[in-house]
């Protein structure tokens, strides 16, 4: 289901403000690009940041309660409420509480049960139990029973422009409660901003965690029978699909971001470490000279190469109120050689007849009209895991990938990584986020494992007729037959 705003704008405070559910951010634009002339007057509003969000929502509130006909006195409540609750609990109202209760919303009506209990409302009185704040928007949604409305099964409870209007008035009025109900609890969902600073430790503290719980690379792990069978049928794909690939042949080049090495962008160009791994795959004078009358010019450079550590450097940046988001600088000549990896395994896999379509990277439309899709009929599901990247080991990569390719992978790998209190640490996972090659070598993991997994089960032996999955980072949606 997906939300559509109620108004395109509103008046509020003397500034024009644009109601879609895109990220807003504390400067008062949406997006990440530079603000407009028209945003720009956005950045100061004239009340506290505080005041100016609870005024938005209120406004949310006022317009959906006019659009399913209900009277002012009805949500004079639910308007205390919001004032109230966002005074005395800050932003973590807006950002976390409202938003649950959405999610409650969202999972009565996928799954035609009664309404979750997993929010923090009181309950209004009577088998409904729904809470008390935005009580005559609930009752136009839910039966006295608890149930969804019986016209609410009509697929024009779905708030998506491209089906038809439904005709009912009563589900006319069900459908804008819906509406209403999910703009106002996701408003502020994804609101960008420095999230709490406890936030912030918690987050290095799950990545510690994580990694510990990983196996060592070429550690001796127990597995089932049905689990090595899906991991052998996972290294057979991942062995057709790149059989005709060398990473040997790249073309290195820059990333955009930071490197752990402090390097600035117009410095990047000057290489001044040495790792005995990478020399041995990818020769200096080959891959970090543009050709030998460079290397002649240039050759007192590459004899004082320093020897050093493949260690990394992991920071927090701003994502949105939820909390951080953990990157990996990695060391500029590292990062120099797993970009030209990266293009090179995007490539083959995006044009490869196994997984071209069913593996993205530069295009995430395919699984963004699924996910819609399901939405609609529920033949898809979508599978949503938690720090997916984090735990793709180096354990795993050496299982599944083939072993020439693997070669390189791990000449080019960071093995430590650097914590910002100063603790060094050894990496089990193979990438984190911020290395070139973790995006396409998490993909492949999960869709080699999926397809892996349902060909044991399904016992399908031509190559041609796999499975169907489709992958985009950690971002996985099949059929729904396949995931029961």
């Amino acid at each position: 289901m997906t939300a559509t705003p109620l108004s395109s704008s509103i008046e509020l405070s003397g500034v024009r403000v644009n109601l879609s559910l895109d990220p807003i951010s504390p400067e008062g634009h949406r997006g990440h690009g530079p603000a407009s002339e028209e945003t720009a007057i956005m950045r100061k509003p004239e009340k506290p940041d505080h005041v100016f969000y609870e005024d938005m929502v209120l406004h949310v509130l006022r317009d959906g309660a006019a659009k399913c006909g209900l009277s002012p006195h009805l949500i004079a409540k639910d308007e205390e409420v919001i004032r109230n609750r966002s005074r005395t609990e800050g932003e973590g109202f807006l950002t976390k509480t409202l938003p649950a209760l959405g999610k409650c919303l969202d999972k009565a009506l996928a799954t035609g049960n009664q309404f979750p209990q997993s929010h923090a409302f009181a309950l209004a009185n009577g088998e409904r139990k729904t809470p008390k704040f935005l009580r005559a928007f609930w009752e136009l949604i839910f039966s006295p029973k608890g149930d969804v409305y019986e016209y609410g099964a009509h697929s024009g409870l779905c708030t998506n422009t491209r089906l038809p209007a439904p005709q009912s008035p009563a589900l006319r009025r069900q459908v804008e409660a819906v509406r209403a109900v999910r703009q106002i609890c996701y408003l502020f969902y994804k609101l960008e901003g420095a999230c709490d600073p406890g936030a912030v430790e918690e987050a290095f503290d799950q990545f510690i965690e994580t990694d510990a719980s990983l196996p060592d690379a070429g550690e001796v792990v127990p597995l089932s029978n049905s689990t090595q069978c899906a991991l052998e049928n996972a290294r057979v794909l991942l062995g057709r699909l790149f059989a005709n690939l060398s990473l040997q042949d790249i073309t290195p080049n820059h990333g955009p971001g930071a490197v752990a090495t402090g390097e600035k962008p117009w410095e990047k160009m000057n290489f001044s470490r040495y790792f005995a791994q990478v020399d041995e795959v990818y020769p200096y004078s080959d891959y970090f000279f543009f050709n030998y009358t460079h290397l002649c010019d240039d050759l007192e450079s590459l004899e004082q190469l320093e020897p050093a550590l493949k260690c990394a450097k992991v920071v927090a940046v701003p994502k949105d109120s939820r909390g951080p988001r953990l990157i990996s600088m990695e060391p500029l000549e590292l990062q120099w050689l797993q970009q030209g990896q990266m293009r090179k395994i995007v490539k083959t896999v995006e044009s490869h007849p196994m997984t071209s379509g069913y593996v993205n990277f530069t295009c995430q439309e395919i699984n963004r009209e699924l996910a819609l899709q399901h939405s609609f009929d529920g033949d898809f599901v979508t599978i949503d895991m938690k720090e997916a990247s984090d735990r793709v080991s180096a354990w795993l990569v050496q299982s599944l990938f083939p072993r020439d390719m693997q070669r390189y992978l791990f000449a080019t790998r960071s093995e430590k990584t650097v914590l910002p209190d100063g603790r060094c640490i050894d990496l089990k996972k193979f990438a984190p986020m911020g290395s070139a090659v973790c995006f396409p070598v998490e993909a492949l993991t999960f869709w080699s494992l999926a397809v892996g997994s349902l060909r044991r089960i399904t016992r399908a032996k031509d190559m041609k007729s796999l499975p169907e999955v489709y992958v985009y980072g950690d971002d996985i949606i099949l059929h729904s037959e396949d995931y029961a």
